[in-house]
């Protein structure tokens, strides 16, 4: 409106409109200053709108950095699902199940030893009227004793049917995995894992690419 306004051609039906010069050309400055009160808003705007980009990029690496560091301290940490939790069960029954587990069914090489285990518990508040047994989350006291397990974890499939062994991820890495895995089963990409709290996955031409955690947009 206010460009129109100052087309010569506006200003021409302003000059017959009004036909007193002085009235045309007050109308015409109040334009001025409205176009240049809008200039000088948009002008601002777009730079609030650059600083307000600039917070939020830097948010974001901060909260990547702050992933990253959470994702170190989870380094020697992975998480046990299909382990059938029963009744008042305590952590010596859980201990039991996960070295039953390591040992008998994947065939850890070595074996797993107690003094290789720092804790374990179930993830989550229990639920009787659930029909599924809660994860059991197993730190172990080093990397060495994770990556042995993790090495096995392929056995599964065979040894144990319904047991899932994985990397113990931040909240932002678990989502993206998610979202990875509705990929896989949706036949869009042909697999995903994790290494060391790094995501890769394959696309269906077999090539393997590491994910971005600078975003949840896996596509």
């Amino acid at each position: 409106f206010l460009a129109a306004l100052q087309h010569s051609n506006v200003r021409k039906e302003l000059t017959t409109l009004f036909g007193d010069k002085s009235i045309q050309n007050r109308t015409l400055e109040a334009v001025e200053r409205l176009s240049n009160q809008v200039a000088n808003l948009t002008s601002a705007l777009t730079q609030r709108d650059e600083e307000v980009k600039l917070l939020k990029d830097r948010v974001e690496k901060l909260e990547l950095q702050l992933d990253e560091q959470q994702q170190y301290s989870r380094r020697n940490s992975i998480r046990i699902s299909g382990i059938a939790e029963e009744p008042g069960e305590n952590n010596q029954k859980i201990t039991a199940k996960v070295m039953d587990l390591a040992n008998n069914k994947m065939k850890v090489d070595p074996p797993l030893q107690l003094s290789e285990i720092d804790r374990m518990h179930r993830v989550g508040s229990a639920n009787a009227a659930s029909p599924n047994s809660r994860p059991i989350l197993l730190k172990l006291t080093g990397y060495n004793s994770k990556s042995r397990i993790l090495y096995k974890r392929s056995t599964l499939k065979k040894c144990a049917p319904g047991h899932y062994v994985n990397e113990d991820l931040t909240r932002r890495r678990a989502t993206i995995m998610w979202e990875l895995r509705q990929q896989k089963r949706r036949k869009e990409i042909k697999d995903v894992w994790t290494t060391d709290g790094r995501i890769f996955k394959k696309d269906l031409d077999d090539r393997t690419a590491l994910v971005d955690l600078m975003t949840l947009n896996c596509g």
